[in-house]
């Protein structure tokens, strides 16, 4: 299978993303599915999987199932299929293609810290059980913190830097700038 090319996601959600994004209609998992969807529809799968799943999306920061509903109230109208294999599958390799190990690297930390507050607001300090689990986690917040600020810190610089593509090559100004 293909591994990480990192492929940079413009445009505009109201638009066709393959049209916005014509490197994926070239790579076999996408053509797959503009093949079973047809493209209209591939838009807005793209479109939908990239705005609940990329850390550039702007309702990445949203909570997952706040996002969820979201994405399917405003931008779908209606239910979207997340949990289908296919769906997943296909989730997993936009992610791959589409971000850089370091955007990936914050990506899983994001999300498992996003899982990891869910599950702390679910336990309760009523029952002692619950309350020692939760106190547990809530000891080993600091470390979690400062890893995840660290992975966030590595995308900035990144994002900072910049990415030339189509093998571009910075001008000396350029250069003395970054």
């Amino acid at each position: 299978m293909l591994k990480s090319l990192h492929i940079n996601i413009q445009g505009n959600p109201d638009l066709d993303f393959l049209d916005q994004n014509p490197e994926f209609r070239y790579l076999t998992p996408f053509k797959n599915m503009l093949l079973s969807y047809g493209p209209e529809e591939s838009s807005r799968i793209f479109w939908a999987v990239y705005l609940m799943e990329h850390p550039n999306s702007s309702l990445y920061r949203i909570p997952r199932e706040d996002r969820k509903q979201e994405i399917e109230d405003n931008y779908l109208e209606g239910e979207f299929p997340w949990e289908e294999d296919e769906i997943k599958d296909f989730s997993g390799e936009f992610m791959k293609l589409s971000l850089s190990k370091t955007q990936l690297l914050y990506k899983i930390w994001a999300d498992k810290l996003d899982e990891l507050s869910s599950y702390l607001a679910g336990l309760s300090f009523d029952k002692k059980t619950e309350a020692a689990e939760a106190f547990r986690i809530m000891e080993k917040m600091d470390k979690i913190w400062k890893a995840y600020f660290q992975a966030e810190q590595l995308v900035s610089d990144e994002d900072q830097k910049g990415e030339l593509r189509g093998g571009g090559a910075r001008s000396f100004r350029e250069t003395r700038q970054a």
